[in-house]
């Protein structure tokens, strides 16, 4: 199963232009599977990715906002899109500066079913 998410993240990485790390992650910040070809240190980025993940979704409850589906960080030097998986997963794209979101966010939605048809199974 693991191989069948590599070759997802490999896709979409190849597909979303400055791709610097990609990760399932689950909502405890333990990653499932990560591809990253920068500086970024696997565990811990998937950690702070999850705390900021469940932050923002606590946040959302609070003001009765509804669903958290997806979201997007942008700083000068890179960008990061986070989009729901499941109640326990989630898919993070962090891409370097300037970010095409649109591109990110078509590849995203069109991976994302698969995803977590795999990850429910």
């Amino acid at each position: 199963m693991s191989e069948e998410y590599e070759e997802i993240l490999k896709s979409l990485s190849k597909a979303i232009e400055g791709t610097v790390f990609i990760g399932i992650i689950g909502k405890d910040g333990l990653p499932v599977s990560v591809r990253t070809n920068e500086n970024f240190e696997k565990s811990e980025s998937s950690a702070e990715m999850a705390g900021i993940y469940n932050t923002i979704q606590s946040t959302i409850n609070s003001l009765n906002m509804g669903n958290l589906l997806d979201f997007f960080i942008d700083t000068d030097k890179f960008g990061a899109f986070v989009s729901k998986i499941n109640e326990a997963y989630f898919l993070v794209i962090i891409m370097h500066a300037p970010v095409n979101i649109g591109r990110c966010k078509l590849e995203t939605r069109r991976m994302t079913p698969k995803l977590r048809q795999m990850i429910e199974q």
